[in-house]
């Protein structure tokens, strides 16, 4: 093969192949693996890979929507920076970053989303293909002949971290990427070009800050372990420091060229509560969870929320060679195994690699590369290795399996395949020195190492991933796009005017996260890891029945008064279903089969803003209980800072109903908490018939506990004696849930009762601690309801929309508060009669304007915060950076011709 020799900056001449027979080799078997060891078992299963929750309803659907981003920007239209469509309206770059910097991404702009299945999926294997790919520039910089680096790309790119990304699609740039860091921190620590290091990591920090500060820590470990390694060297102390701050000062670099997404990031990060919640850190995990690792090395196993380790079985048994060598020899790499191992194993290693989030070991792509490498490094020796050292490596090998069989029960199909692949090659060792010529020994090797990584994929996909083979969690082959866009009830949108902003919701249809984001018209639903904070606080200040945790939502809970409050205009349901919210009036239209019918509201149509006479300060909102604040907020507006309305100036009853509570049989009901002793129980809340009107079960301050256990259901039915008239369900989360939101105060509309309810039934689905400060019934009688909501004003007419702007007009004889359903972020603007106004935090999660009599034309525009200023942080240091290399390669210039006047 041939080959070119490079020299860069005085290092060492390095290799680097001239032609394509290897990547062409590389890429044929990586085709095979792929196909036979994973995409066989979901064509076979009439599947696709596309788990419903997070690749479905999540990166699917940003793939459609980023594709229908750049084309509107082709035609002329404008970047969009806000998407009234995603959830109660949000900014798009930030919401959708992880994606949005992707470039293979941007090729769904090519692809009619009818289509989209087949080429998201390509492009999920495309990804992985990277994988190997980069970890090829990462070998042959370092020289490595090309027959072990090909036995470690495929380690790499079939590794467990790696299928985890076929899940988590966002998850493949930092494995992609990492490689090329660690590549361009070598060239950094030998006094080569930065270019590699600079670039990488500032894509990297552009593309997702999260995944960064791993890549950060995991560099830094890397360069310290490789300083500490010059100690001994004559100047060892300056060469060190010097090389340190070169480190430091490329890092600098790279964080400001990365400005233009760090900045508007970081803006939103620290106004995000999520990161201050109180997970908990055990010491350690508990003993199965150990096992799980044991297991985890020759099969893929969960080594903490979304994250996997795993790999085929060649890196196990490379590992005990490492292991076997020498005290001194490669003392590197042994170190940077074992702190990986330790990183892996300590809870609070993990939780510190999250970025003091919660604990998981979603780094773990950083100790597959390392695995990968050993691979590479481990194989050329296997030749010449000393017969007792081939004996130590099967011993290894059978004790290690032995261990996972009996202490990690390992005695599932994934397991025996992998222990047998692990036991042939073992017994190949002793194999290896007969093999007399050195070419068949390499393609020989090569040949082990794919049949290991198909092996370890087939088995993986075929008998160890249930979240992947589940047939409930997948979906159909060929029926993604049909499936996203027939439910939510979108099929009705054609039929219904939302040209005025209003929004639509639905209750009891097919149901897929985020599908509402394919419509221009705005949806309620919202599960995406990055979102406004301001509307989580609206939620929870109402203890809303949404999601546990705080980035996902679907609609307002069936509460009518909201509905109305959030411009909710049509009510989407199945035929059969009747339970609308209250002042939705008959059908404005349905589906063909009658399968779905829209609803729309009573009277006036419902707007995006409306007028208030009266003002109540949050500090006096936040006093109240849920229940008064959700009357309170149909009566005034709350402003952030000082109001002059307080509490007593409204009309706002508890409507407490009498109740009694009374645990099951076997449970433990005392001061104020439940001590469940098995599944599928609970208690009872008995009270007097209650008819006509909203019923609310109000749960103050209630947590679940149950050891280490992250959570459990919460059944909830409203019955009239033994029969079920009405139902819902919460999911109660503590701090050992990496989803945990910080929810324990819950008012859950059991909806519209039109007969008898005498009691309301909870049911634990897990045994375990309940305990809760109030437990509450609450009846809104439908007058009350229907006053509240003749009492709302509308205060826009002629309303229109533009890229990322929205405008109204509205007439008012004396000075009111306009609340705008709009989510609040310091990225909106206003004016008033062409004259700049100042917005204000509404009713904790919108905005509002203060308007004197007279008529009043409102203007509003949004700019991604930060977004300039990081935009121009970024410019400057592309500007310094390029200046200051002119300067360098000038003075070098010179330099040249100064030393050769002299000689």
């Amino acid at each position: 093969m041939k080959m070119l020799k490079i020299n860069r900056g005085g290092q060492r001449n390095r290799r680097i192949p001239a032609n394509l027979e290897f990547f062409l080799l590389y890429t044929a078997l990586f085709a095979l693996i792929a196909f036979f060891g994973i995409e066989i078992h979901f064509l076979l299963a009439g599947k696709t890979l596309l788990v419903r929750w997070d690749t479905f309803d999540q990166q699917y659907l940003v793939f459609i929507r980023i594709g229908k981003w750049i084309r509107a920007l082709i035609r002329g239209q404008g970047a969009v920076l806000w998407d009234p469509a995603i959830g109660y309206g949000s900014d798009f770059l930030i919401t959708l970053s992880p994606y949005v910097m992707n470039p293979l991404y941007w090729l769904s702009a090519l692809i009619p989303p009818q289509h989209s299945e087949l080429f998201f999926v390509l492009m999920l294997f495309v990804h992985l293909w990277l994988c190997g790919l980069t970890f090829s520039v990462l070998g042959f910089s370092r020289g490595r002949e090309k027959w072990a680096v090909l036995c470690g790309m495929l380690t790499y790119a079939f590794s467990g971290s790696a299928f985890l990304c076929l899940y988590q699609s966002q998850f493949f740039v930092p494995m992609i990427l990492f490689p090329l860091i660690i590549c361009g921190t070598d060239r950094l620590l030998d006094r080569g070009k930065p270019g590699m290091y600079v670039l990488t990591l500032a894509y990297s920090a552009i593309y997702s800050f999260y995944h960064t500060w791993m890549i950060a820590v995991l560099t830094a470990v890397y360069t310290g372990l490789r300083l500490l390694e010059m100690r001994g060297d004559p100047g060892a102390g300056k060469r060190m420091l010097r090389l340190a701050g070169r480190f430091l000062g490329c890092s600098m670099l790279s964080a400001g060229l990365a400005a233009v997404s760090l900045v508007p990031m970081a803006k939103l990060m620290l106004g995000m509560e999520r990161l201050s919640l109180a997970h908990e850190v055990p010491l350690f995990y508990s003993a199965g969870k150990y096992w799980r690792f044991l297991r985890g090395a020759i099969i893929a196993a969960d080594s903490g929320p979304d994250s996997q380790i795993g790999w085929p079985v060649c890196g196990l048994v490379c590992v005990f060679l490492l292991m076997m060598t020498g005290r001194k020899e490669k003392g590197r790499l042994k170190a940077e195994l074992l702190l990986g191992i330790l990183c892996l194993c300590i809870p609070a290693l993990g939780y510190f690699m999250n970025g003091l989030g919660y604990v998981t070991n979603r780094w773990a792509w950083g100790l597959s590369l390392l695995i990968a490498w050993i691979v590479t490094e481990e194989l050329p020796s296997m030749r010449t290795l000393p017969f007792g050292k081939r004996v130590g490596a099967a011993i290894l090998s059978a004790v290690y399996l032995a261990a996972a069989y009996f202490l990690a029960h390992a005695g599932s199909t994934a397991f025996l395949l992998e222990a047998g692949a692990l036991a042939a090659f073992s017994g190949i060792l002793f194999l290896l020195p007969r093999i007399r010529r050195e070419r068949a020994f390499r393609a020989g090797t090569a040949a082990l190492c794919s049949l290991c990584a198909l092996l370890f994929s087939f088995s993986a996909y075929g008998f160890g991933l249930s979240n992947f083979m589940d047939p409930a969690n997948m979906v159909d082959l060929g029926a993604a796009w049909t499936r996203a866009e027939g439910s939510n009830g979108l099929p009705l949108l054609d039929q219904v005017d939302t040209s005025d902003g209003t929004r639509y919701s639905d209750w009891g249809l097919p149901h897929v996260r985020n599908a509402s984001w394919l419509q221009d018209a705005g949806g309620t639903t919202f599960y995406m890891s990055f979102y406004n904070q301001s509307i989580d606080r609206f939620h929870s200040s109402l203890a809303l029945k949404t999601d546990s945790w705080s980035f996902g939502y679907d609609h307002p809970d069936g509460r009518s008064e909201l509905y109305a409050l959030l411009g909710i205009n049509h009510f989407f349901t199945s035929g059969s279903n009747q339970d609308i919210p209250a002042a939705f009036g008959k059908p404005e239209a349905e589906t063909a089969d009658g399968g779905m019918v829209s609803w729309t509201s009573d009277g006036d149509a419902r707007s995006l803003c409306y007028l208030f006479d009266r003002a109540v300060s949050e500090e006096r909102y936040e006093a109240l209980s849920p229940y008064e604040r959700q009357q309170l907020l149909m009566q005034a507006v709350v402003l952030e800072g000082p109001a002059g309305a307080s509490a007593a100036d409204f009309s706002l009853a508890e409507d407490d109903t009498p109740c009694n509570l009374i645990a099951d049989s076997g449970n433990l009901l005392q001061d104020g908490q439940l001590t469940v002793a098995a599944g599928a129980s609970g208690l009872t809340v008995e009270f007097p018939f209650q008819t006509s009107g909203e019923l609310y079960l109000d749960l103050e301050d209630i947590h679940y506990q149950n050891g280490i256990a992250k959570e459990c259901y919460l059944s909830i039915c409203g019955m009239m004696d033994d029969q079920t008239v009405t139902s819902s369900s919460i999911r109660l989360l503590n701090g050992y849930s990496h989803m945990y939101g910080g929810k324990h105060n819950w008012l859950v509309c059991l909806g519209r009762i039109g007969e008898s309810v005498n009691r309301i039934r909870l049911t634990v689905d897990r045994k375990g601690t309940l305990s809760f400060r109030n437990i509450r019934v609450h009846t809104r009688p439908m007058a009350a309801i229907q006053e509240n909501l003749a009492g709302l004003e509308p205060g826009a007419s002629d309303i229109s929309f533009g890229t990322n702007e929205m405008e109204w007009t509205t007439d008012i004889r004396e000075r009111k508060h306009l609340f705008i359903s709009i989510p609040y972020s310091e990225g909106w603007t206003a004016t008033d009669n062409g004259k700049p106004v100042p917005l204000r935090r509404a009713d904790l999660g919108f905005l509002a304007l203060e308007l004197e009599p007279g008529e009043h034309h409102i203007r509003m525009t949004y700019m991604t915060p930060g977004l300039r200023a990081g935009a121009l942080i970024s410019l400057l240091t592309a500007c310094a950076a390029f200046g200051a290399a002119a300067f360098q390669k000038k003075r070098r210039k010179r330099d040249g011709s100064l030393n050769g006047k002299s000689d």
